[in-house]
C-alpha cells in the first residue's frame, strides 16, 4: 500500500530536520563521513542521470568532480569565509571551458577521447 502524498511530504520534512540537527550531536569524523556519503551520492545520481536515462557515455565525469574538489580546496585554504558561491562559479567556468568544445563532436571521436584518457591514466601519464 502506497502512503498518501501528505505522509510522503511529512517523511521528507522529518528526514531533512534530522539531517539538519544531526551535526550538532556527532563528532568531526562522523560529520566527515556523512559529507563524503553525500558527495558520492550526488556523483552517483549524476552518473545515473547521464548513463541510465540518456544513455550517454560518462567521458570526464570524474575529471569534473576533481576540478570541483581542487577549486574547493584552493578557495577554502586561501579565504576565511564560506567559499560555496565562489567555488561553484570557478569550478563551473573551468568545467564549461573544458567541456564546451566537445559538445558537437562525432560520437566515434568522443569514444576515442574517452579510451585515450583511460589508457593514459592507466599507464601513469607516460
Amino acid at each position: 500500500m502506497q502512503p498518501s502524498g501528505k505522509w510522503k511530504i511529512l517523511g521528507w520534512i522529518g528526514a531533512l530536520v534530522i539531517l539538519l540537527i544531526l551535526p550538532f550531536f556527532l563528532g568531526k569524523y562522523s560529520i566527515f563521513l556523512l559529507s563524503l556519503l553525500a558527495i558520492y551520492a550526488l556523483v552517483s545520481l549524476g552518473l545515473n542521470l547521464l548513463m541510465g536515462y540518456t544513455g550517454q557515455i560518462a567521458a570526464g565525469h570524474a575529471g569534473f568532480l576533481a576540478i570541483g574538489a581542487y577549486v574547493t580546496a584552493l578557495v577554502t585554504a586561501n579565504f576565511d569565509w564560506l567559499p560555496c558561491p565562489v567555488t561553484l562559479l570557478l569550478a563551473g567556468t573551468i568545467s564549461g571551458m573544458i567541456g564546451f568544445p566537445f559538445r558537437h563532436t562525432d560520437p566515434a571521436f568522443k569514444r576515442f577521447l574517452h579510451c585515450h584518457g583511460d589508457l593514459s591514466l592507466w599507464r601513469g601519464g607516460q
